[in-house]
């Protein structure tokens, strides 16, 4: 790819990711995750959207904070973190054909489940729960830089605001991003030939949050979410046959 080219892409992608994660507390990885594969290894791509999902995790955190229940942040965070370790650690013993076949279907179940049983699908905010969306949730994360999606499920059932929701969610994102990325720093998948492309998409990402900032009360969200869930599982449809057959 022409490194023009490639600058571009990544920052009209990086605005998006921050437009949607400024509305909807949660999507910068899936949106990142979407595009930067096609330009950096899939590990690679992870850290990337690990750290610049940092500053904006921390904006939406201070904005928010007042309302969080930091009680309810210690069980979450760890649990995501056991997950999200394990990952790390396995991710460079794991082939990367077959991990991007993985991904693919990721994307695609991802994909259904949003579209068919979001709406439907109801959990209980247990100790079980605790463990289960946060081991999973910080494996995916670990993985596919997508750790989002079960939180969201899980907050949705716990806390019973959405200023709560969206300090809550985004205070788990900031404790666990900033231990991800020290730990990805430690194993050698973020270096320093990463930081200064990631510092150029963090700012459009923040970019993103303030346009999202002045028109989040003027966005028709469910179309945005339906569209953004049909995208999700084509791309992973794409990137299985481009895998496959390419």
């Amino acid at each position: 790819y022409d490194g023009d080219v490639m600058t571009i892409y990544l920052m009209l992608t990086a605005v998006i990711a921050g437009l949607v994660q400024g509305t909807t507390g949660f999507g910068l990885g899936i949106v990142m995750m979407l595009v930067l594969p096609f330009f950096l290894p899939l590990a690679s791509s992870a850290a990337v959207t690990n750290f610049i999902s940092l500053p904006l995790c921390l904006f939406l955190y201070l904005r928010y904070r007042k309302e969080v229940n930091h009680k309810l942040l210690i069980l979450p965070t760890l649990f995501y973190i056991v997950g999200s370790s394990l990952a790390i650690l396995l991710i460079p013993y794991i082939n990367q054909y077959l991990l991007k076949i993985f991904f693919s279907l990721f994307l695609i179940g991802l994909s259904i489940y949003f579209l068919k049983f979001a709406t439907t699908f109801q959990i209980r905010a247990s100790l079980t729960t605790m463990i289960v969306t946060g081991v999973l949730s910080g494996i995916c994360d670990g993985l596919f830089g997508i750790g989002g999606p079960l939180m969201v499920v899980f907050y949705l059932a716990l806390v019973p605001t959405k200023e709560a929701y969206l300090g809550s969610i985004q205070g788990l994102f900031l404790l666990v991003g900033i231990y991800n990325i020290i730990f990805r720093i430690y194993r050698g998948i973020f270096t320093i030939n990463l930081l200064q492309p990631s510092l150029f998409i963090s700012v459009a990402v923040l970019l993103g949050m303030l346009i999202a900032n002045r028109i989040v009360n003027r966005i028709n969200h469910d179309l945005i979410r339906q569209l953004t869930y049909c995208f999700i599982g084509l791309s992973g449809v794409i990137t299985l046959l481009t895998t496959l057959f390419i």
